[in-house]
């Protein structure tokens, strides 16, 4: 079981070196810096994750302008909420789950009518840690493997205890596969964003098309409209690798074909539940703030 995860996670280390390296160069061809990490706006590795701080609410994110587009304006979603928000029972537990979807959610619509900010390299990968890190990942990982468990899927596990921490472990490695090459790897080679633009207003019908179509439809850097690489190319990169180490999942177009359906009709519910998230949160008394955004009127100016 080992030997089998150590490729997939070597995979995705090589992956994410050429990719970031990838965009080092391509920044510094573009603005002549050599400092990777000095290019990168707003918040650093795990501050988008808002570590908790039950005494105040967590302060907004400067606002910053996008890689790609240095000479137009853009406005920078605000930061996540944190637990001190929420006066609730069980506060750090419903906070921790009510902003697991927020994470990779921006706002569509927005009253200065500016776009929301790009990520660059750092940022999406920032992006992939937190919600990977996310202890609703962990979770999800636990209930997959009890599922797997019952099913007996990969029999070559065996049950009991041994059988379980096996499933679980290449439950979480399922996981965290689909969130490096949809959140992190193809965004940055696609220059695609891999956030979803939650429509937030119109009809029922109106806003669950929205949802579906981001399947087919996503965002690039710039702000277009594009087709949706990132997500179809991350699917079939995350069937493929889980191979390596699903003893018990059958190999050939047909069977992978099958996954991969199954894995975009999940991430069109994802989508769904983000685009209705504000409604479903409110009305179990879940926290949950819009996340306004940092006007880009209030941002410094691009450097030179």
């Amino acid at each position: 079981m080992k030997s089998r995860l150590i490729l997939p996670f070597f995979i995705i280390c090589l992956s994410a070196l050429v990719a970031v390296a990838q965009n080092t160069r391509a920044g510094d061809s573009e603005s002549g810096s050599g400092s990777f990490v000095a290019r990168i706006p707003g918040p650093r590795l795990f501050d988008m994750a808002a570590p908790f701080d039950d005494r105040k609410p967590a302060p907004t994110v400067p606002a910053a302008t996008a890689q790609e587009n240095k000479d137009l304006p853009c406005d920078q979603p605000a930061r996540l909420f944190s637990p001190g928000d929420y006066t609730g029972p069980f506060n750090r537990f419903a906070a921790i789950f009510a902003r697991r979807s927020e994470m990779s959610t921006v706002p569509t619509h927005r009253k200065n009518g500016e776009k929301i900010c790009g990520l660059n390299a750092g940022q999406k990968f920032t992006l992939f840690v937190t919600t990977t890190a996310s202890p609703v990942t962990f979770v999800s990982a636990g209930a997959g493997a009890g599922i797997s468990q019952w099913r007996n899927d990969d029999p070559q596990w065996g049950q009991g205890a041994e059988g379980y921490g096996r499933r679980y472990a290449a439950a979480f490695a399922d996981s965290a596969t689909h969130n490096f090459f949809g959140k992190f790897f193809y965004p940055t080679i696609f220059r695609q964003d891999p956030r979803y633009y939650r429509l937030g207003q119109g009809g029922g019908g109106e806003r669950l098309g929205h949802a579906v179509a981001h399947t087919f439809v996503s965002r690039g850097n710039s702000g277009g409209k594009e087709l949706n690489f990132s997500l179809w190319a991350a699917t079939v990169s995350t069937v493929a690798v889980e191979n390596l180490y699903h003893p018990g999942r059958d190999r050939g177009f047909g069977p992978a074909a099958r996954r991969s359906g199954i894995s975009f009709g999940e991430s069109m519910g994802i989508d769904v539940l983000k685009e209705f998230w504000p409604e479903i949160v409110r009305k179990l008394n879940l926290p949950f703030h819009e996340r306004a955004v940092v006007p880009a009127a209030v941002a410094p100016a691009p450097q030179n």
